[in-house]
């Protein structure tokens, strides 16, 4: 199974819903900049709480939370971790000073990394913070524990999820009992070394049928 995700990532396969156009990333209630979507306000906020020196998003899209984060905290080491070729073309346009779409109109000095979740080109603990928002609910099963220990042996400190609590993201050449279920973050992070200090349910907004959830793990040195 991990196999086959990773030759399907190797196309655009497992990009069923990418958008040509920086502008259709851009929410049906026009959220912008300094008021965000729930779901990236909620990252922005762990941000903000913790106030970490370097940070890794795995699946970085078009770099609109990214983003977000670099203008709340500016002094900030961001590394951006995509798979997609479209999406980081869409990325260095967003993160361009010349670019209007996404506010505020600022050049993002953040390194974009071309990798793939499951395989992730860093020496292990080389950031204080690593997270997803709405990533780990598109990954298989097999596929997202590989990643959460990928993204476990990078961290140095801090682990974020921000994510809705299903399967039903997850693409269609995947959905199959082997991969249809949903992750335990706490359960996962403490056999990988980590403690659970946040985790926290919420209404998501793009649907009724699931919570969202907010999970925050951190390195248990003992």
């Amino acid at each position: 199974e991990i196999n086959r995700y990773i030759e399907a990532s190797k196309t655009e396969l497992n990009y069923p819903d990418i958008v040509p156009r920086l502008e259709s990333w851009i929410d049906g209630a026009q959220h912008q900049w300094p008021n965000l979507h729930p779901v990236h306000q909620y990252v922005v906020d762990q941000f903000n709480k913790y106030k970490p020196k370097s940070a890794c998003e795995i699946g970085a899209g078009a770099g609109c939370v990214a983003k977000s984060i670099y203008a709340t905290l500016e002094s900030i080491q961001l590394t951006c971790v995509e798979n997609s070729q479209a999406h980081i073309s869409l990325m260095r346009e967003n993160f361009s000073k010349e670019s209007k779409v996404f506010l505020p109109q600022i050049e993002v000095k953040a390194e974009i990394i071309n990798a793939l979740g499951q395989n992730l080109p860093f020496k292990d603990k080389s950031f204080d913070f690593v997270y997803t928002c709405t990533v780990m609910m598109h990954q298989p099963f097999i596929a997202g524990v590989l990643m959460a220990c990928e993204m476990a042996r990078i961290s140095s400190k801090y682990i974020l999820h921000v994510e809705g609590y299903h399967t039903m993201g997850i693409v269609q050449g995947f959905r199959n009992s082997q991969n249809l279920l949903v992750l335990d973050y706490g359960r996962l992070y403490k056999m990988l070394g980590f403690k659970t200090i946040s985790k926290i349910f919420f209404p998501y907004p793009y649907s009724q049928d699931f919570d969202g959830i907010l999970f925050v793990a951190e390195r248990d040195e003992m």
